[in-house]
């Protein structure tokens, strides 16, 4: 078990409006932990964790933010209003990835509504 030892990251809760406006900043809170496999030990992920949030567009084309780290375990993105004003009202996939290094990333998506 030792030989396939590694750590990963698991995204615990995405936390985004029900509806948001094209007008206002979009704020989205990550909880991310730093998992040990195979003991399946879990903490709070640091500032070594890289979290991001993706948009895709109607068009397929993709915009991603990067999340800040807040404290252990919570980071945060920001989908601009100036990015979001742009855009058509309607419904937006968010892919919200977290990884540590070159492991198979956490990947969580959510839907986002625009007005």
């Amino acid at each position: 078990p030792k030989l396939f030892r590694t750590n990963l990251t698991r995204i615990d809760d995405v936390k985004l409006p029900a509806t948001a406006q094209k007008t206002k900043d979009v704020s989205i809170d990550i909880a991310v932990m730093a998992v040990t496999y195979p003991e399946d030990v879990a903490k709070a992920a640091g500032k070594d964790a890289k979290v991001t949030v993706t948009m895709i567009k109607p068009d397929n084309t993709e915009k991603v933010y990067n999340a800040k780290y807040v404290k252990d375990g919570q980071y945060q993105a920001v989908l601009p209003a100036k990015d979001l004003g742009a855009l058509k009202s309607g419904s937006y996939t968010l892919v919200v990835q977290s990884v540590l290094a070159a492991e198979s990333p956490s990947i969580r998506s959510e839907t986002l509504m625009l007005f």
